[in-house]
């Protein structure tokens, strides 16, 4: 069985999904858990093992490292969304802030082009000419 884990920091899952087994319809097994930090507290430090922090190019919605979990505990009273109805809600939720992610990305892109744009037409890097009047090699 294999497990894709996303999350903020090492301490605060913020989605999981699995297994990865191609005979398992993933509906039958996707749940939302709420995993707070006492609950990661609760278990023990083996449970949760950070295999490692993965540089990702691009921009990026959500940071965080390769995390496994082995017999890690999550109590009942925790499960927002059962199998079969979690796979519609977590498309839903990140279909939603997909426009606003895009937005930011974009507002990043143009910000970034602005002063790229600025660079090129002040400064000469020791010619007589800008930047951005030189011949493109």
């Amino acid at each position: 069985m294999g497990y894709i884990f996303m999350q903020w920091d090492d301490l605060w899952p913020e989605l999981m999904k699995g297994p990865l087994d191609p005979e398992t319809d993933p509906a039958d097994s996707t749940k939302i858990l709420r995993v707070p930090r006492d609950v990661v507290a609760e278990n023990k430090p083996e449970t949760y093992q950070v295999l490692e922090h993965l540089e990702t190019s691009g921009f990026s919605a959500t940071g965080g490292p390769h995390i496994r979990f082995k017999d890690f505990r999550v109590p009942g009273a925790n499960l927002l969304e059962a199998a079969r109805t979690a796979g519609p809600v977590i498309t839903r939720d990140f279909s939603s802030s997909a426009a606003l992610v895009g937005a930011i990305a974009t507002g990043i892109m143009a910000v970034a082009f602005e002063a790229a744009l600025t660079f090129a037409k002040s400064d000469a890097r020791g010619g007589s000419q800008a930047l951005i009047a030189r011949q493109g090699v």
